[in-house]
């Protein structure tokens, strides 16, 4: 029976492409829908895939912590997204309300995509400069890495809620710490940044309930 460290770095080593392929779609997901828990959800599995691309900068072991501080965090705010929901909904909010039938997401949809595209481009550029610097990461990882930061970036521009801004913080932090990982993979620096990501995710869960309930449109666009 294989440790989960072992499972881990086995699974990194197979599916680095379709890793890569998986937080491109998760961030797209970030980015065009408003939904706070299939945000959150996306922001989940984008975790397990952004720890797998970790097996390739960092010990097997660490890149697990990686994965689940990343689950942790997103248990977090799902937790939170639950309860907003029963105050939304205690208050008279549309349920569903930020999906893909949601007129408001579809009305945005069109300035989304178009800004989607221009975050990838500048994504490719950042790859392209960081390439010569950090010869020691794949390519797919530099990309994986490059695409959490301008879409992350992209998709905390484009909300004013804070749990998908939370997740676009968290987003963006991943990224850093897949750059971060190949310059200083030191067990004090991987540890802080777990914590950092726990600490974004339980203030963004308290700034969440603070928010009044029912908003019918959280996005800035």
């Amino acid at each position: 029976m294989p440790t989960f460290a072992e499972l881990v770095a086995r699974l990194g080593t197979l599916v680095i492409l379709p890793a890569l392929a998986g937080v491109g779609l998760t961030l797209i997901t970030l980015i065009l829908l408003d939904e706070r828990r299939m945000v959150i959800g996306a922001f989940a599995v984008q975790s397990v895939l952004v720890g797998l691309l970790h097996t390739r900068v960092l010990a097997a072991q660490l890149a697990g912590i990686k994965m689940l501080v990343g689950l942790l965090a997103a248990l977090v705010l799902y937790t939170t997204a639950h309860q907003c929901a029963a105050l939304d909904f205690a208050a008279g909010a549309q349920p569903g309300a930020g999906g893909w039938r949601d007129s408001a997401v579809l009305r945005r949809l069109p300035f989304r995509v178009f800004a989607a595209i221009l975050a990838m481009v500048l994504g490719a550029q950042l790859y392209a400069r960081m390439t010569p610097a950090l010869p020691g990461i794949e390519g797919p990882v530099l990309q994986a890495a490059a695409l959490l930061v301008c879409l992350g970036l992209l998709s905390v521009g484009l909300t004013s809620e804070p749990l998908k801004t939370g997740c676009g913080l968290l987003s963006i932090l991943q990224g850093f710490g897949i750059f971060y990982a190949a310059v200083e993979p030191a067990l004090a620096v991987i540890w802080m940044m777990a914590a950092v990501d726990l600490a974004v995710a339980v203030a963004v869960s308290y700034l969440a309930r603070m928010q009044p309930a029912a908003e019918p449109d959280g996005s800035a666009v």
